[in-house]
């Protein structure tokens, strides 16, 4: 959400696939270092998630994927206690 936030809006050819801003700005460092920590992170969740599958069959897939179901929980007692809570 961070990133989503900080990140700029193109509103140009250019914009989108070379990440220009407005004022033809280039990216700083943190911008693309940010994509690519959180590229690896995805894609080494879905080695981890076939080498499960690979050594314990289905159910090791479906474990591993469990886990993302923990942030729908954690999401749904954040608001919960906000709503009950204020």
């Amino acid at each position: 959400m961070i990133l989503y936030v900080i990140s700029p809006i193109s509103h140009s050819i250019e914009g989108f696939f070379k990440g220009k801003s407005g004022t033809r700005k280039e990216p700083g460092f943190w911008m693309p270092t940010s994509s690519l920590v959180i590229s690896w992170i995805f894609a080494k969740s879905i080695t981890n998630t076939a080498n499960l599958g690979r050594d314990f069959g289905i159910v090791g897939g479906l474990a591993y994927a469990s886990y993302y179901g923990s942030f729908l929980t954690i999401g749904w007692i954040i608001f919960r206690m906000r709503k009950k809570g204020g």
